[in-house]
């Protein structure tokens, strides 16, 4: 008999072990995100960490981590069991990583870097950049890159991964 899972936190549940971003409906159809290769710039990016493009000659092939309150964020970065073992783990300095843009891919369920859970977050919380890569809940000052998947507590942690989607208006800003 097969188990049918009743609600998304067992259809989509947090795990370091398992990535959640690679298939899926986009704009209707279903198949894989859109993802594309860039080099990461220092060592310290992560599965699940929202990236910007490197400020520099050549910027254009490199990502970092973004920064608190970054508004030109390109995408969330994905994780390659190739390299990674777990997604707690951080891409070397200059790996390829795949990183999934948001624009290319509104409505995509993955497991964000959050870098704050003080309180609780309901299901549709509004996420911004927060500090060091990870997903804040939005105060609607900065761009909206993505929402809660569903009701997360505090579990005292932090940072950590949570399952959330891409917003697909990017309202805020």
């Amino acid at each position: 008999m097969v188990t049918v899972a009743d609600s998304l936190s067992e259809l989509y549940p947090v795990c370091t072990e398992r990535p959640i971003e690679m298939r899926g409906f986009i704009n209707g159809n279903y198949g894989s995100f859109n993802r594309h290769w860039f080099k990461a710039q220092d060592g310290d990016e992560a599965p699940g960490m929202g990236v910007i493009f490197i400020a520099a000659v050549n910027g254009e092939d490199t990502i970092n981590a973004w920064g608190a309150a970054a508004e030109n964020g390109y995408g969330f970065l994905g994780w390659d069991k190739t390299q990674l073992v777990t997604q707690a783990t951080c891409y070397a300095a200059a790996d390829l990583a795949p990183v999934f843009p948001f624009a290319e891919n509104p409505g995509a369920y993955f497991q964000y870097y959050s870098v704050d859970i003080a309180a609780d977050q309901d299901a549709g919380t509004p996420l911004h950049a927060g500090a060091t890569g990870g997903f804040l809940t939005a105060d609607y000052a900065t761009k909206v890159y993505a929402a809660c998947l569903y009701f997360h507590a505090d579990t005292g942690a932090v940072p950590q991964r949570l399952v959330g989607m891409v917003a697909s208006g990017g309202h805020g800003g």
